[in-house]
C-alpha cells in the first residue's frame, strides 16, 4: 500500500478517492430519530408490499442515468414517491410522522 499523493488529499490532508474512483453514497444517521425510523419503515414497507418495491426499482431504473451527471436531479426524481412510501409506511404501522418531509433513502 502506498501513501496518498498530494492530489488525493482533502483539506486538512484526509484521504480522499481518486476522481475516476466509482462515487459511493454513505447513508448515516442517528439510531431512534425521525431519519432513522423514516429509512427503517421505507424498507420494511418495501419488502412487505412487492408490488410497491417494483414501482419504486422502476422509478430508479428511469432516473439512473442521472446519478453520474447529476445526483440531485436524481433525488428530487425519486422525491414524490418516497413520499408517498413515506406516508403509506407510517400508516401501515400506525405511527405517524412528526415533521411531514421525506427523508430520502
Amino acid at each position: 500500500m502506498r501513501a496518498p499523493s498530494q492530489a488525493c488529499m482533502a483539506p486538512g490532508g484526509v484521504p480522499r478517492a481518486p476522481q475516476d474512483a466509482p462515487a459511493q453514497h454513505l447513508y448515516v444517521v442517528v439510531a431512534g430519530t425521525l431519519p432513522h425510523l423514516d429509512h427503517v419503515r421505507f424498507w420494511d414497507y418495501l419488502r412487505a408490499h412487492p408490488d410497491q418495491a417494483q414501482r419504486y426499482a422502476a422509478r430508479k431504473r428511469e432516473l439512473a442515468s442521472l446519478l453520474d451527471t447529476d445526483r440531485l436531479a436524481y433525488v428530487d426524481g425519486k422525491a414524490e414517491l418516497v413520499t408517498e412510501l413515506l406516508v403509506l409506511a407510517a400508516v401501515g404501522t400506525g405511527s405517524t410522522r412528526s415533521d411531514g418531509n421525506a427523508v430520502a433513502p
